[in-house]
Formats: structure tokens, C-alpha cells, sequence
């Protein structure tokens, strides 16, 4: 092969970007950069800062993409719901079997007892309970029971909440612990935010949008071409070392430019229209104006 003359050389080729997806495009972003001129000229200066700082932005929205691809487990989720029912329903239950005692035939047991003995404070204790458990069921749990247990997520975390703050509005707290026990209650207060947490954590998920690859393959194409016209417009006829510099900076674009046979079989010379690119999912670039 000849060697290359400034008479010979056509820049056409280097003007725009090879027709590569986004990867590769980073991939010869990197390659430009780290054989770029020892000491370029201002121009070429701040299109290589340029295009560092736009391969930064799509290496970051490669890895976001990444991300998004990954099969988000959703099992801590339904055991933290599933752990949130049956705390309300341990809750509910110990309430309801208190309330089930309150029962006409309950006096009974305290008959040929006297009314100061054991089996007979036992009893009134009991019917005391059990109508206290009745009615403070009814004021945690109203008609519809355990049914927001059963709603979305969104909904039931509002729901719970809004039972805890009634607990505190009617300082309800006392009974519950001298009913159902101390601990029910810590722990569905400690429950609570992490469901919330969650809630708010899929809500995020769901809003997201997924990251446009097009669109930043289509700015580092751009950001690709202001520096490889840059480079360019370092030839000088009157330089003979700026061809070798030139060509030297640009090489890499030979290698990811994908070689494709000749048209004709009498060493026709092809017509220098970019590849089509891999991956059809990202929109076609531009064509790279001069900066």
C-alpha cells in the first residue's frame, strides 16, 4: 500500500462516526482520547474535554440500564407484608377470643362459691375483660375487621398508620398492653416505618423512567464527531508532520469501522456510507458538523 500524501488522504471517512452502538462508541471514545496528540491546539483541547465528559455521562446511563435489567427480588417485600397481617391479626384474634368470653352461662362457674372467692373475682375480672376487649376491638377494627390487610400495599400502610395514630389520639395504648400484651403493640409500632419504607421504595421503582440508550448514543456520536473534525482541522500542508500526527490521533476509528467486502469483484472502491449499525434499538446518528 502507498503511503499517504496529503494529496491522497481523504478525510471523509473521519468525519463521521462509525454506525456502532452505544458500547462500542464509548469503547472508541476511550481509544480516541488515550492516542490523542501530545500537544493539541486549543480547539482539539476542549472537544476532548468534551467528549470525556459525555463518555462519563453515557458510562454512567450504561450502568443505570444495567441496573434496570436486574431481577428485582421481591421476596423481602411480601414477607415484610406477610409479617405486618399477621401481627394486626395476632392482634385482632387475642382481642376476639378475650370478647368470646363474654358469654351469659360465664356465671355459672362462680355458683356455691361466695362472692369474695377466687372463682368468683375470676369470673367478674373476665367479664370486665371481655366486654373491654369487645369494645376496643370494635374501635381498632371497626366492622370490616381485617380486610385493609387485604388491600394494596399503598392503601394498607395508610390504613395501619391511621390505627396507630388512633391508638395514640384516644391513649389507647394502656389497654391494649393490659389486654393483648406489651409486645404486640411495640412491635407493630416498630413495623410500621419499615413497611412505609417499602411502600415508598416500590412507588420508586415503578415511577422510574427507563434511561433513553438512543439518546445518549446520539450525543457521544456528536460529542465523537466535533473531535474528529477537530483533529482534522490540524492538517497543514505546510506541516508535514501534521498528516502523521493526524492520522496517529484518528487510527482507532479503522479499527471499529466494520470492514465489509467490495461491491464489485474489479476493486471498485466502495461509497464511504457508514455500517449499519448492530442493534437497531438506538435511533441513527446524526450527521457530526465541524465545531
Amino acid at each position: 500500500m502507498p503511503p499517504v500524501t496529503f494529496e491522497s488522504f481523504d478525510p471523509t471517512p473521519y468525519q463521521r462516526a462509525p454506525r456502532i452502538n452505544l458500547v462500542k462508541s464509548i469503547a472508541l471514545g476511550r481509544a480516541l482520547l488515550a492516542v490523542g496528540p501530545a500537544e493539541p491546539p486549543e480547539l482539539v483541547r476542549r472537544a476532548a474535554a468534551k467528549l470525556g465528559a459525555v463518555l462519563d455521562e453515557a458510562d454512567g446511563a450504561v450502568d443505570e440500564r444495567l441496573g434496570e435489567s436486574l431481577p428485582t427480588e421481591p421476596s423481602g417485600d411480601v414477607a415484610l407484608d406477610g409479617l405486618a397481617d399477621g401481627l394486626w391479626a395476632a392482634l385482632r384474634n387475642r382481642l376476639e377470643a378475650i370478647a368470646g368470653l363474654d358469654r351469659d352461662d360465664l356465671p355459672r362457674l362462680a355458683e356455691g362459691h361466695g362472692p369474695r372467692s377466687a372463682i368468683a373475682r375470676a369470673v367478674a375480672t373476665m367479664q370486665d375483660q371481655a366486654a373491654r376487649a369487645r369494645a376496643l376491638q370494635g374501635r381498632l377494627f371497626g366492622s370490616t375487621g381485617l380486610a385493609f390487610t387485604k388491600a394494596q400495599l399503598t392503601e394498607q400502610a395508610q390504613l395501619m398508620a391511621s390505627i396507630l395514630r388512633n391508638v395514640d389520639k384516644h391513649d389507647l395504648s394502656a389497654e391494649i398492653e393490659a389486654l393483648a400484651g406489651s409486645e404486640l403493640l411495640l412491635l407493630l409500632r416498630t413495623c410500621q416505618p419499615l413497611y412505609e419504607a417499602m411502600v415508598q421504595a416500590r412507588l420508586t421503582r415503578s415511577d422510574r423512567q427507563p434511561v433513553d440508550l438512543g439518546r445518549v448514543r446520539s450525543k457521544v456520536q456528536r460529542a465523537l464527531g466535533r473531535y474528529t473534525n477537530a483533529v482534522l482541522a490540524m492538517l497543514d500542508d505546510e506541516d508535514p508532520d501534521s498528516l502523521a500526527v493526524v492520522l496517529m490521533a484518528l487510527r482507532p476509528i479503522d479499527a471499529f469501522r466494520p470492514s465489509r467486502p467490495s461491491p464489485t469483484t474489479n476493486d471498485e472502491p466502495t461509497t464511504g456510507e457508514p455500517e449499519t449499525p448492530s442493534d437497531d434499538a438506538t435511533a441513527e446518528p446524526p450527521a457530526l458538523a465541524t465545531a
